[in-house]
């Protein structure tokens, strides 16, 4: 069967759904909206400077969400391809609270711009993660993804990452690191430990951008620095290659950049 709703100024909890929803359209106009426990084919949401969260969903196929200034929290994604469009709002993408569960999904794309917000942390992306930011912040912390960003005047962190990072980003700031130490890597029993050394290959091509790399061990990295300042400290990895730059320095420290 088929969900269709449209919420103006006004809240509404859809939970616990006993069957799998075929098709699901939902738009929300500046009010309050809860979706819990339930299981899509598809699901297609617009969200007009509302707020909405999403807990415990199942995608089979894919998932759609339009933002045009609201708010989306999004708690524990379950399957599927995750597709968000915003223009100056916020999404957030998490694990369960207080579980040591990483949520996964299929693919994960994402295209922001007018300074959006965008958090995505604890999670494991099957397919490549891309994602497009003009003028935001963006953050991605503790993720299992191969990553590829196309950023211009905005901030971007990725910190503990495991996978590959492709980041393109004009007029910016990059930060990509770890903030485990090398000593906690080596201290048995620690599973936090892999997102040190995670990232098979790192690749950088900035033009006017700060960045910072630091603190990560790991097969490749290449990088095009075009007058900006990147700031490289603690490397440890087979083939490390400037391709090009400008005012470069390496072993600093992050309060440097």
């Amino acid at each position: 069967y088929e969900i269709t709703t449209r919420l103006v100024g006004s809240e509404m909890c859809i939970r616990d759904s006993t069957k799998v929803v075929n098709n699901g359209k939902i738009t929300v106009l500046r009010g309050l909206m809860l979706l819990e426990n339930s299981a899509f084919t598809s699901l297609f949401i617009d969200n007009q400077q509302a707020k909405m969260g999403l807990e415990n969903i199942t995608i089979s196929e894919s998932a759609t969400l339009d933002n045009d200034y609201g708010t989306i929290q999004i708690i524990n994604p379950i399957g599927g391809i995750w597709e968000y469009s915003g223009v100056g709002g916020t999404l957030n993408v998490s694990n369960t609270p207080n579980s040591n569960e990483q949520f996964s999904v299929k693919g994960f794309n994402i295209i922001a711009k007018n300074s959006s917000n965008i958090a995505v942390s604890n999670g494991i992306i099957e397919d490549d993660m891309n994602l497009g930011l003009n003028k935001g912040n963006l953050s991605f912390t503790y993720l299992n993804a191969n990553i590829k960003v196309l950023e211009a005047m905005g901030k971007l962190d990725i910190v503990n990452v495991i996978g590959s990072v492709d980041v393109t980003a004009t007029a910016g700031e990059v930060s990509i690191y770890s903030t485990l130490s090398d000593n906690t890597k080596e201290k048995p029993n620690k599973e936090i430990s892999k997102y040190f050394n995670g990232i098979s290959h790192l690749s950088v091509n900035t033009s006017n951008a700060n960045v910072y790399i630091g603190q990560l061990d790991i097969d490749t990295i290449s990088f095009t620095i075009n007058k900006g300042v990147a700031v490289l400290n603690e490397l440890y990895g087979k083939n490390i290659t400037p391709v090009s730059y400008t005012h470069l320095r390496a072993h600093e420290t992050r309060s440097n950049l």
